[in-house]
């Protein structure tokens, strides 16, 4: 008989075992899957292939046979996302890096970005305050644009695609439109409107192998998240409910009323001021035995976070569908009922046809988001006196003044509200058509809508009457839209020949992005009632923004499998970006991998058992970065604000000087890594070493202040940055015996960022910042001595020894603020159904410190109503033999001033912020078989989780990852839940 063996995406598959069982009769299929036999009547035939699972088959009268086969996962033969195609870890050439839906899952977190921190070698997430929604730095194998200032112009952020869909917002600022929000100038994270527990796995893509491909966009890397897919089967119900508490973690005490009133008599003391009713109301007028602990009144609450996920999947094996909905909400630790609430929705539908010539996949996510929040991060206002006034007067109003002496209310914004409404839809739909044998024409369609409603409404009872009498209330109303449509048709050619593998792609780009941003601020309503009601303003000032981006490319890959031991990956590509002017829109990009498994060859194999896989692998090439934002090469002009006019026509400012020479900036990328595994892969080492080039950066110019602009938007300069470092991943697995597992791993990164030119630097206006062969966050500045004993000061050194400290004579390079490193540790312990996953997340690195923990944002410390911590107890006049803080001062003394001034100037402000954070436990239990066959369940987990639950640091601020006493800390949560399927 005769026949073809496929595997599951209809592709033939060679060199089959095709046997008889119970005989000698047995064939092998060819490279077309091909396959032709004797047999003896009701035969048995097994196939057998490495990698894939055996299949039997039972012949009676049929003379052709279809077979199928389904790979045999393992973890170097799990599947891995390209550039538009697909490969695994054992012939990949690039760098990619997968999380699983386990590893997301174990995590109460609601951004994937916060379920990525510290899994990824190579990738520095940092999380810039504990609300919900909170935005992330992200930055992949470190900063590789100058910019205006770290994170703009361009923009250092990954390219996000989720199932091959461009994600619209990227990871930019979504906030800010109104006036502001408790989530500060950081603004929400985009990605927070993305279900976690949709996502069926996140790659990292790293190196120019794996990012060329994407042109222009890849220059920063690529992230791409695909969402979960349908199950063939029967029809299967999952349900999983969680709750969780937060609180917040490390924050320091601040100084009780008598130690206050004791910091403040000694820096009127320092100051020869009087303690009277003009110098010091707060000891005078106030009740110096009132005692308020604003921590526990402002951020000392408990958040609460629930969440309940509920899905379908089922299907034939021509059509698979998946159907999902999930609701989270998660409150916050300031007083009020504030909170975040959060439906989304997910369809995934699959369909092949008899043959499998034909593909059809279909993935919608949308989700809908309602945040209500208030104007201001309440931990700015944790160190106000604590013998402030009574905050509410006799009849339950704010109060703003005890005798004359006016105070800051920080309940008044409780008042000063601000809500969010935001939709976003996603969706994708991948055709796959085999046209001939080896010939496969695909085309991915996708559209991304993100649409948010903001109003910051301030209303005038929260207004001291005493600083504004009468005051009357505003409104700023807001609404960003972004509208982003895809095209990506391909052709794809493999064909099996002699000596391997050999698979062409051709695919062209066509993106369109919009984006709009309308705003209102609505002043002086007649009263607080109509603050919604835009049209009683006394007066409004609207501003309508729109820009569109379009986005063109075309793009080829050639990728080779030779003897099963060279590995070859060349692509190219070629784009067009509408943010650059006339002759300089098209840019040309490319990479080459190679690879070697020398575990194949034979004197490997032979010789050196233990080593059951081995790989070298290399790549270099170019790639390019548009992240500059929309129509920066045109002259830009701007309606006047408030209004304005000339002969009854309304004014308008010219907000941007044209430039349309300026051009991509270029990424050059070399990696070269060893792979191995040992002892049947029970142990996996990975080392990785590379280095990344970013010349012809686009960068601004400050310009005289005559010309009526503060710089240039963007020009190119011939500066180079670079990125080296080394990753290293260790990972081991260990069945100790029949019922007990472990695995464990180790991820450590070493970066190291550096300017290596820029020509004329001397007389640029970055003279000041940066310094050729040291970090982007280079540190200059007065090297600290320490508070000398006989002064109560802070001394430096006299670098030139003339007597006098001065700039910029006695000025050194005194590091810089780059990790020094970073990774984690991971271990897994299971028993039977018992599972326990520990997961540490280590960082070295250097921070400001004592400035924030002694001062509080405050250039004085001994001012009226600015409490201290209790770090600050350790001053000259309480221990003048190691003190770390010099005299206080209410800022009224000159000698004192100008210390702290070169303080701040010095490296004093600079604390070892080194970390180990205890990142995410998960102890869960998983029902025995019986057990769930007695009450009709597929599978039932019960699990306790905790997030952030301890860190190990000897940083004196307060958390070593958002570095800002005057931001809300990342929270402590402890989460129980229930997971079932049926």
């Amino acid at each position: 008989m005769e026949g073809i063996v496929l595997s599951e995406a209809g592709e033939p598959l060679g060199k089959v075992t095709v046997q008889e069982s119970g005989t000698q009769t047995g064939t092998t299929s060819n490279n077309d899957g091909q396959f032709n036999i004797n047999l003896k009547p009701n035969a048995l035939l097994t196939f057998s292939s490495v990698g894939y699972d055996s299949v039997q088959k039972i012949i009676n009268d049929q003379s052709f046979l279809t077979i199928r086969l389904k790979p045999r996962i393992k973890d170097l033969d799990e599947t891995l996302i390209t550039g538009y195609g697909k490969t695994s870890k054992r012939y990949n050439t690039g760098s990619i890096f997968k999380v699983n839906a386990v590893d997301l899952a174990r995590q109460p977190v609601a951004d994937p970005l916060a379920a990525l921190e510290g899994r990824v070698p190579g990738l520095l997430i940092t999380q810039s305050n504990g609300l919900p929604g909170a935005s992330y730095k992200v930055q992949l194998r470190g900063q590789s644009s100058i910019g205006i200032k770290p994170g703009q112009l361009p923009s250092n952020d990954p390219l996000f695609i989720i199932d091959g869909v461009p994600y619209a917002p990227n990871n930019s600022l979504l906030l800010g439109v109104t006036s502001g929000s408790a989530l500060g100038e950081n603004g929400r994270s985009p990605l927070s409107f993305i279900n976690l527990s949709d996502i069926d796995n996140i790659e990292i893509l790293k190196d120019a192998d794996a990012t060329a491909i994407y042109g222009s966009r890849g220059s920063n890397g690529v992230i791409l998240i695909s969402t979960k897919r349908g199950i063939a089967g029967k029809p299967s119900f999952t349900v999983n409910i969680n709750n969780g508490y937060s609180r917040i973690t490390r924050y320091p005490d601040m100084l009780n009323t008598s130690q206050y009133v004791q910091m403040r008599k000694e820096a009127l003391g320092n100051d020869s001021l009087p303690v009277n009713k003009n110098n010091a109301p707060d000891l005078v007028v106030w009740d110096t035995a009132r005692y308020t602990d604003f921590k526990k009144m402002l951020i000392g609450g408990q958040a609460v976070t629930s969440n309940v996920q509920l899905s379908v999947t089922g299907g034939s094996k021509r059509l698979q569908y998946l159907v999902g909905t999930a609701y989270h909400r998660e409150t916050t630790v300031f007083p009020g009922d504030l909170n975040n609430q959060r439906f989304s929705g997910h369809v995934n539908l699959h369909y092949q046809n008899r043959d499998s010539n034909l593909n059809v996949s279909l993935s919608v996510m949308a989700l809908n988001d309602r945040n209500k929040s208030i104007f201001s991060d309440l931990t700015n206002y944790v160190n106000l006196a604590p013998n402030t006034p009574v905050l509410y007067d006799s009849v339950g109003k704010l109060n703003w003044i005890q005798g004359d002496q006016p105070f800051v209310n920080p309940l008044s914004y409780l008042l000063k509200t601000y809500e969010s409404k935001t939709n976003n839809v996603l969706g994708n739909l991948d055709i796959n058509y085999r046209i001939v044998k080896n010939l496969v024409f695909k085309t991915s369609l996708g559209y991304n809508r993100l649409g948010l409603d903001e109003i910051s409404v301030q209303p005038g009872s929260s207004i001291s009457p005493i600083s504004v009498p009468n005051a009357r209330g505003n409104s700023y109303f807001g609404k960003i839209v972004y509208n982003s449509w895809i095209a990506e048709p391909q052709l794809e050619y493999s064909k099996y020949v002699g000596i391997g593998k050999i698979s062409a792609l051709l695919g062209s780009t066509m993106q369109v992005q919009k984006y709009s941003v309308k705003k209102i601020d609505a002043f002086n309503f007649p009263d607080d009632t109509q603050l919604r009601n835009v049209s009683a303003a006394d007066s409004i000032i609207p501003t309508d923004t729109k820009t569109e981006y379009r986005y063109g490319g075309v793009f080829a890959r050639l990728n080779g499998i030779l003897s099963d031991r060279y590995l070859i990956n060349l692509t190219g590509r070629s784009d067009g970006s509408s943010r650059f002017g006339p002759g300089k829109q098209v840019g040309n990009f490319w990479s080459a991998g190679l690879g070697w498994l020398f575990s194949n060859e034979p004197f490997i194999k032979n010789n050196v058992p233990f080593i059951s896989f081995g790989k070298l692998r290399s790549s270099y090439g170019v790639t390019g970065n548009d992240q500059i934002g929309d129509y920066k090469y045109l002259d830009k002009w701007q309606d006047i604000p408030g209004g304005g006019s000339y002969l009854g026509s309304r004014g308008i400012n010219p907000v941007q000087l044209a430039d349309s020479n300026y051009s991509w900036e270029v990424n050059r990328k070399l990696e070269a890594a060893l792979e191995l595994g040992l002892f049947k892969d029970k142990l996996m080492f990975s080392l990785a070493y590379y280095r990344n080039r970013t010349g012809n950066q686009l960068i601004a110019y400050s310009l005289p202040g005559i010309t009526g602009f503060p710089n240039y938007a963007a020009k190119n300069s011939p500066a180079v940055v670079q990125n080296t470092g080394w990753e290293i991943q260790l990972q081991a697995k260990s069945p100790i015996n029949k019922q007990w597992q472990w695995y464990g791993s180790v991820l450590l990164t070493v970066p190291r960022n550096k300017l290596i030119a820029f020509p004329n630097l001397k007389n640029s206006t970055y003279k000041n910042s940066l310094v050729i062969g040291q970090s982007l966050s280079v540190f200059q500045g007065f090297s600290y001595t320490g508070v000398n004993k006989a002064t109560g000061l802070y001394d430096f050194k006299d670098q030139d020894g003339d007597g006098h400290l001065k700039y910029p004579e006695d000025y050194r390079i005194l590091g810089n603020f780059d990790p020094v490193w970073f990774g984690s540790i991971h271990n897994n312990l299971q028993y039977k159904g018992w599972q326990l996953d520990i997961f540490l997340e280590l960082r070295k690195q250097r921070a400001y410190g004592n400035l924030y923990y002694m001062y509080f944002g405050d250039n004085s410390p001994g001012k009226m109503s600015t409490n201290l911590s209790t770090l600050s107890l350790n001053r000259w006049q309480l221990n003048p033999d190691n003190a770390t803080l010099q005299k206080l001062t209410t800022g009224a003394n000159d000698e004192i001033n100008n210390a702290i001034n070169n303080f701040m100037q010095s490296d004093g402000i600079v604390d070892n912020a080194f970390y180990c954070r205890v990142r995410n436990i998960e102890l869960s239990w998983r029902l025995p078989g019986q057990w769930l066959k007695s009450v009709s369940l597929k599978n039932c987990r019960v699990y306790l989780q905790a997030q952030n639950l301890f860190t190990i640091t000897p940083y004196k601020g307060t958390d070593p990852e958002t570095l800002n006493p005057l931001t809300l800390p990342p929270l402590r949560t402890m989460a129980a839940g229930i997971e079932l399927s049926f």
